[in-house]
């Protein structure tokens, strides 16, 4: 079922699926839509209830104008959550920024989850990054999302991981039709959050998965926040930075296991 709802000021598209008794809520990546996420709930539908959403500024939801934060992220989802009804026993999945919103939203209100799995964590960027990250941001509204995300396709999507084209088009194209501006915002938002002291505080189970050919965020960064976290596994996935999408069929699996396991 697609809907929409407008929570904490802003209009979000989300969608419920699946037969379970359980309930997951999965969370896309930056430059994704909720569809990122359509093969893996396809995979876990028989077990969980699903909420997929497209976050602020992304897919059919409504466009960022100005300034927008983490916490402006992580309000968007749990106002979310209230509207559906979903108060408590979650488990979340999150990759890149979204794995940021799922953080941030469990630090903010733990009681309301149980498990966490962390795909390709994008918790910030190093100091000595933040000025190309913004000027980054601000190349989108000049040139346009396909200047400049076809400019960094390689680090992102290997060549090895292109064997299906089909998927790998789907992932680019929706990545090309995000809104320049809105994107941008989250460039700047990225350049200048430091979610590293969150960490500690996660209390529940977290799984933290890394791509073995992410550019990106490399196993060895994922690797490092996951030694953070009290309660948590780390695992390498042979995939790239937005793994469910790419490679659906083992994210699928190791987020079965996972959640069976802990949730």
């Amino acid at each position: 079922m697609i809907d929409f709802a407008d929570v904490n000021g802003v209009a979000l598209r989300y969608s419920l699926s699946g037969a379970g008794t359980r309930r997951l809520v999965l969370v896309h990546e930056m430059g994704g839509t909720l569809e990122s996420w359509t093969e893996v709930a396809d995979h876990l539908a028989p077990d969980y209830q699903i909420l997929t959403y497209d976050t602020r500024g992304a897919g059919l939801s409504e466009k960022i104008r100005g300034e927008v934060g983490i916490d402006d992220l992580a309000s968007d989802l749990l106002a979310l959550l209230d509207r559906i009804g979903w108060k408590d026993g979650l488990s979340i999945a999150g990759c890149a920024v979204g794995a940021a919103i799922a953080i941030r939203a469990i630090i903010r209100q733990p009681a309301r989850f149980v498990a966490l799995a962390a795909l390709s964590p994008a918790l910030g960027v190093a100091a000595g990054k933040r000025d190309e990250t913004i000027a980054a941001g601000d190349r989108l509204i000049e040139l346009g999302v396909r200047t400049v995300g076809d400019s960094s396709w390689d680090r992102a999507f290997p060549l090895l991981l292109r064997d299906n084209a089909e998927r790998v088009n789907a992932v680019r194209c929706r990545k090309l039709g995000n809104d320049p501006e809105s994107f941008a915002a989250l460039y700047r938002m990225v350049a200048t959050m430091d979610m590293a002291s969150d960490l500690s505080g996660i209390a529940c189970p977290a799984l933290f998965l890394a791509g073995r050919h992410d550019q990106t965020r490399t196993p060895e960064m994922v690797q490092a926040y996951s030694a953070q976290v009290p309660d948590a596994r780390f695992a390498v996935v042979e995939s790239g930075h937005v793994m469910q999408a790419l490679t659906p069929d083992p994210v699928a699996e190791c987020l079965r296991d996972f959640f069976a396991a802990v949730a």
